[in-house]
């Protein structure tokens, strides 16, 4: 807090409010709330302007709201998008479907995407009010004492709790009827703006563990690959991007090895890794945050040419396959489900798995290294999908994939390596099956 003359300034993560604080007393209350807290009753300031200052710093989010002196407290994380709803003796209230209770350090948290507010839950009896608001339930039934009475407040307040029979009730309004829980977090705790938590490439673990190398340790007998054929025709960027399309029944002429391979080579290969400051970081022919280049490509082999049936690594810096297993009864599952998942009779030839080691990102990157991962898949599958268009192949993205089946097939912790997406490779059919 700054304060020049008549005006006394607040600034907080990057975000400041000037307040024309004419008069010894309002200036004073800012002290007071800025120094610790009071409450309102002991709070200084004229009463007809004080609550118009209060109305204020709410609406901006800069109050912190506490009960029976921290039995219960409520931080603003991002700025409030409207007044707060009352509360309504009459009404039943539940807990809102996007509230969610965990530990952070040694506080328990209540928390939503749809609140500005978190609130730190430090009394039993708050928890035990929580419990209760598992289910509709009429006010006279929630409230059993006075810190019942403040903790309803502040939960109506902040969209912790709705009304199921009522203007908000979340049902009813077809946007957020529409949101899943699980997406809705991810989402605003990905995106700034709803959240105050260091976001981005904040190295938190720099000194604490050695961050992953660039290149995978390998897996596995080597294979060959054949290098790309020089002299292939180019077709233009555009008249790939105009021919692009799922095809999702392949031809009964298997793969070649010659085949997969200059698709790996022309979407995925390493074609250079370096130090830069504590990372080693790679160059792709697809984007990756950081150059940091988590995916990694795994091959479900069920009918390719000269290559046996088993599951593969590609060891992008080599232009070669890992042989990490024969044909398993779990790798035989991940090629059914891809067939189940794309509405086919027959599976694919080939089944491209892209893995993720997931702390190549998150050894950096704070809050959005999963959501860099989708991004960086949806990237590599776009280049698949171009290269093997350019290829004459059969391409077809997979929208879902059995990452526990996969974890089993590859033998690695789910936690360290696990897969993030699928895509279906062949040659292409007499008549295709097209989008």
């Amino acid at each position: 807090m700054k304060s020049e003359g008549d005006v006394v300034t607040l600034e907080r993560d990057g975000h400041r409010i000037s307040i024309a604080a004419a008069g010894h007393e309002l200036a004073a209350a800012v002290k007071e709330l800025s120094a610790g807290g009071v409450t309102l009753a002991r709070l200084s300031g004229d009463p007809v302007r004080l609550p118009m200052l209060m109305r204020r710093l709410a609406r901006g989010g800069w109050l912190r709201y506490s009960i029976m002196d921290g039995a219960v407290v409520a931080t603003p994380v991002a700025r409030p998008e409207t007044e707060w709803p009352a509360l309504d003796p009459e009404a039943r209230y539940v807990l809102s479907r996007f509230a969610y209770l965990h530990r952070d350090g040694d506080t328990l948290l209540l928390r939503s995407p749809l609140s500005y507010l978190e609130v730190a839950l430090a009394d039993p009896r708050a928890i035990a009010l929580v419990a209760r608001l598992a289910a509709p339930r009429p006010y006279d039934e929630l409230v059993e004492t006075d810190l019942d009475a403040q903790v309803m407040r502040l939960l109506r307040h902040t969209r912790l709790v709705c009304e199921p029979d009522g203007e908000d009730d979340e049902d009813g309004d077809p946007a957020i009827r529409q949101w899943e829980f699980h997406d809705l977090l991810f989402h605003t705790s990905t995106r700034e703006g709803r959240h105050d938590r260091p976001t981005g490439g904040t190295y938190r673990f720099r000194g604490e563990i050695d961050p992953l190398p660039a290149v995978r340790p390998a897996i596995g007998e080597l294979v060959a690959l054949p290098a790309p054929r020089a002299e292939r025709p180019q077709a233009s960027l555009f008249e790939v991007l105009d021919r692009r399309r799922s095809i999702r029944r392949h031809g009964e002429r298997p793969l070649t090895k010659e085949e997969l391979g200059e698709f790996l080579h022309r979407s995925a290969r390493l074609s250079g890794a370096f130090t830069a400051g504590e990372e080693e970081v790679g160059r792709r022919p697809y984007p990756g945050g950081g150059g940091l280049h988590e995916l990694e490509i795994y091959v479900v082999a069920g009918k390719c040419a000269d290559l046996p049936a088993g599951l593969y690594h590609y060891r992008a810096r080599e232009h070669a396959l890992g042989r990490v297993s024969e044909m398993t009864a779990p790798a035989e599952a991940l090629l059914r489900d891809a067939a189940f998942s794309t509405a086919s009779p027959d599976s694919p030839q080939v089944l491209i798995v892209i893995a993720a080691r997931f702390q190549r990102l998150s050894w950096k990157y704070q809050r959005i290294a999963y959501s860099l991962i989708l991004k960086h898949v949806g990237c590599l599958i776009q280049t698949m999908y171009l290269v093997a268009t350019a290829l004459e192949l059969a391409p077809c993205a997979i929208g879902g994939g059995n990452s526990e089946l996969f974890t089993r097939a590859l033998g690695e912790s789910y936690f360290t390596e696990t897969s993030v997406g699928e895509f279906a490779l062949g040659t292409r059919p007499d008549r295709e099956a097209e989008e």
